[in-house]
């Protein structure tokens, strides 16, 4: 760079350097204006001051007016060094209003003209190959090129290394940090951060300082100190806001509009993100632009304003159609997949879903956020999967996806994403008939999500975890049966809540055998059990909790294939219970033994309940009033019950009674065979 005599333009220059952009600003309009004895070098020094001031203030199209002019002077004269200098400004110009096409074409012309001058010794000429670099390396990671983009600006770093210019080393570990965040190196990304916080704490440059905090509080809000990610945000906009860089300021807004949106907080969450899309839409950054509209689309989502975010992801369309740019294309697949998982109960929108977020993680990477939430979703959409399909690929791909899963969030100490993970995989112990590994996932899960204050998860990992405790209490034996995957799936109370129990396998007699009674229960609408006998005089079997796991048992069957009707039968061992839907009442017979008159026992039972006016008039009067019947008529009921299924009831055998155990029974409600 060429050296300047002039006091006021190296006062400029130090303004820069401390991140005071605006004074340096104003002294160069100053400088322009009342001295016209600059020599051509000292112009050309201006010019390129100006444009520096230009891109720190986010007027980048200013910035290209100015650097466009001092590149056509330099290779008028042949002055390859200043006409690098020019081209990186350019070039960086270009990076930030998103203009990856045209900076493509001056990222060529600086690799020929760094080609002739890599040899060339000197700090003047280091400096200048460094900052080409550096700008290369952000354009190398723009495409996706991430090896490249490393070793550009690892080169970068190197040729300054033992020079002092410390606000260039500054900037590019800066970008070094940033890049490793977008990749999910969070250990290697702090470190960087460290390294280039320290020199610009040391120079006192507040605007870049709070740009640095703004990045290191992205890393909190991953790690789930989002409550310290919003009070830096905060701290940092507005130091930021003195600089006026729409640019600089939009990136703040976003970002307190997502840890808005982890907080659930969705009305603040859309304000702060439009405020942000309107900051990006004065530069003109279609990149930034779409990512505004992603994450408004997944507020909108998360909401359940799905209309709403139907209309950002149309816009996100608009968007791809414009342009070949794939991480633009990858925002909008993924707002797409993610609406139709959310909306659509049809196999082929959900099998859409699928191939849209494989597609993703199969494309290149440019956002790891990308690609931890298209596989995130994934998993979900197999978990949903595998009620219909007992497929053990699926469910082998499932765990090595969940695995990765875990494994990025511990590596980047993300618990948000640990804590989402534990979650999924409880729901898959409940599938591997793994209850107890299901519980302690459950548990570090809420014991997480507490340490972090994470309210939103909190709530929805006591919910599951109070819900599922519920049905392991009542199903608890189901896992030690030969349940399928789509059975034990049911029991699992993700999203959309408890599902009703499992579907049930049928084995119908065939042998004509003595019957031993057990219970008769009629359960009413609600299921409740409104009526019950009990044939072992000192059994202690519980109703309630038979006719819970009946009613349920009936109504899961109905939803499943869509239509009335009633099981007719499930069989344990040599014990059997009789279903006979009566409206509105439902009533099982619970035996031991095979016998074909049980059947038939239940059906003249059914036929003298609904022609006893009577008992059935008080049965229908309870169901609609709440009031118990009277002692007569449930006297006249049981005389029913004893009269057809056990006339001889007295002379019941006492070895049944004694080989008969509440174990047994609750086996045979567990069972589902």
């Amino acid at each position: 760079m060429v050296r300047l005599e002039k006091a006021e333009l190296i006062h400029i220059q130090n303004l820069i350097i401390r991140g005071e952009y605006n004074d340096a600003y104003q002294l160069l309009g100053s400088v322009k204006e009342l001295d016209s004895g600059l020599t051509d070098e000292e112009y050309i020094h201006w010019q390129i001051l100006y444009s520096i001031v230009s891109i720190k203030l986010g007027t980048f199209k200013r910035s290209l007016r100015s650097t466009k002019s001092v590149y056509k002077k330099a290779r008028k004269e042949k002055n390859s060094l200043l006409a690098l200098e020019a081209l990186t400004l350019i070039a960086l110009a270009l990076d930030y209003l998103g203009n990856l096409e045209e900076e493509k074409s001056w990222i060529k012309k600086g690799d020929k003209l760094y080609k002739k001058m890599v040899k060339k010794k000197g700090l003047e000429y280091k400096t200048i190959l460094a900052k080409f670099l550096s700008v290369k390396g952000r354009y190398s990671y723009s495409l996706g090129e991430f090896q490249e983009a490393e070793t550009s600006l690892q080169q970068a770093l190197a040729l300054i290394q033992d020079s002092n210019e410390e606000p260039l080393k500054a900037e590019i570990l800066e970008t070094i940090a940033h890049f490793h965040f977008l990749q999910g190196k969070i250990k290697s990304s702090l470190e960087y951060y460290q390294k280039c916080l320290d020199i610009w704490e040391a120079i006192e440059n507040k605007q870049t300082i709070a740009i640095i905090r703004n990045d290191l509080a992205q890393i909190l809000a991953l790690q789930g100190d989002i409550h310290l990610a919003l009070e830096n945000y905060f701290q940092g906009l507005e130091v930021v806001e003195k600089g006026e860089n729409d640019f600089v300021i939009g990136t703040f807004q976003q970002n307190i509009g997502l840890v808005y949106l982890e907080m659930e907080n969705f009305k603040q969450s859309i304000e702060w993100l439009l405020e942000s899309l309107t900051s990006f839409e004065e530069i003109g950054n279609s990149r930034k632009i779409s990512q505004v509209l992603f994450n408004l689309s997944l507020v909108q989502i998360r909401n359940r304003t799905f209309q709403e975010a139907e209309k950002y992801i149309d816009k996100l369309l608009s968007m791809k159609n414009k342009t070949e740019d794939l991480l633009i294309s990858q925002r909008y697949l993924l707002g797409k997949a993610l609406l139709l998982l959310k909306t659509s109960s049809r196999f082929l929108d959900k099998g859409k879903a699928e191939e849209i977020l494989i597609e993703i993680l199969e494309d290149k990477e440019f956002d790891h956020r990308i690609t931890v939430t298209s596989l995130f979703n994934l998993c979900k959409l197999h978990l949903t999967n595998l009620k219909n399909d007992e497929n053990q690929e699926l469910l082998q791909k499932l765990e090595a996806n969940l695995e990765r899963l875990e494994e990025i969030a511990v590596a980047q100490d993300s618990y948000i994403r640990l804590i989402e993970t534990y979650l999924l995989q409880a729901q898959l112990s409940v599938i591997k008939q793994d209850a107890q590994k299901a519980q302690e996932l459950l548990q570090q899960a809420l014991s997480l999500a507490k340490l972090k204050e994470l309210d939103r998860l909190v709530e929805k990992t006591s919910n599951i975890q109070n819900l599922l405790q519920v049905k392991l209490e009542l199903w608890e034996k189901l896992y030690h049966y030969n349940a399928s995957l789509a059975d034990l799936l049911e029991l699992t109370p993700y999203e959309e809540g408890l599902k009703h129990f499992s579907r049930t396998k049928i084995k119908k007699v065939s042998l004509d055998q003595n019957e031993d009674p057990i219970l008769l229960i009629i359960l009413d609408p609600s299921g409740t059990s409104m009526f019950s006998k009990k044939f072992l005089p000192d059994s202690q079997f519980d109703e309630q909790l038979i006719s819970g796991f009946l009613f349920a048992i009936n109504n899961f069957m109905q939803e499943t294939f869509a239509g009335k009707g009633t099981i007719d039968r499930i069989t344990y061992l040599d014990y059997t219970l009789l279903f006979k839907s009566l409206e509105p009442f439902l009533i099982c017979y619970a035996y031991q033994g095979q016998s074909y008159s049980a059947q038939q026992s239940l059906d003249l039972f059914s036929n003298n309940l609904e022609s006893s006016q009577d008992i059935w008039e008080a049965l229908i009067s309870y169901t609609e009033t709440g009031f118990v019947p009277d002692i007569e008529n449930l006297l006249l009921l049981e005389n029913l019950v004893d009269n057809i299924f056990n006339p001889e009831l007295e002379s019941m055998s006492p070895s049944l009674e004694d080989d008969l155990t509440q174990e047994d029974l609750s086996d045979l409600l567990d069972s589902k065979l």
